[in-house]
């Protein structure tokens, strides 16, 4: 008795699961939504720092050629401007003597210089602009060559913008607008999302 019980429990289960199985066939999803060859392209046409707006990690050499400065050290909670530039580029001595008579504007700001020169350069272009003078410049190397391709920059030097969160807030890299752009209006961009 106990063996015809425990058949006919088994065999309710046996068909129960078989039905449920059946019935788990004919349920209908929604179709994955159809990635066209467009929208594909699109998205890889992005560069990349505007696919990841955030303040890039990346490591300059310092001037003394030995000492690694990561920017993953750059704390929140101030802007940062990346002014990256070519040592002996007479576009970049345009540029960042248009910008020197107001930077006391921004002294709020980190300003990370960066270059795929050698030291010599480097060291020359530092000293022409009394660099030293401003404690939020860091200034360095590019040993990397990571910044070219990350901004897609065709020339130098090219100017971009993060606010307090370190997000992306403005990239200028046509020669003229950069040799228009004041501290001022660096200033005042570095502001746009501050909160």
């Amino acid at each position: 008795m106990k063996k015809i019980i425990l058949l006919t429990i088994l065999s309710g289960l046996f068909a129960g699961s078989m039905a449920f199985a059946q019935k788990k066939k004919h349920v209908k999803h929604a179709p994955a939504p159809k990635v066209t060859e467009a929208s594909a392209s699109a998205k890889d046409t992005l560069l990349p720092y505007l696919k990841n707006p955030k303040f890039p990690v990346f490591r300059l050499l310092m001037m003394d050629s030995t000492t690694m400065f990561n920017t993953n050290t750059l704390a929140e909670g101030r802007p940062i401007m990346l002014f990256y530039f070519g040592a002996e580029c007479d576009h970049c001595f345009k540029a960042i003597e248009k910008l020197l008579p107001g930077m006391d504007s921004l002294s709020d700001v980190q300003i990370v210089m960066a270059t795929f020169s050698n030291p010599t350069p480097i060291r020359a272009f530092y000293e022409r602009f009394h660099l030293s003078k401003y404690k939020n410049i860091t200034i360095g190397r590019d040993n990397d060559f990571f910044l070219g391709p990350f901004y897609g920059a065709r020339s130098v030097p090219c100017v971009a913008m993060y606010d307090k969160h370190k997000k992306f807030l403005k990239k200028w890299e046509d020669a003229a607008s950069i040799h228009a752009l004041t501290a001022t209006e660096l200033y005042t961009t570095s502001l746009l999302k501050a909160k």
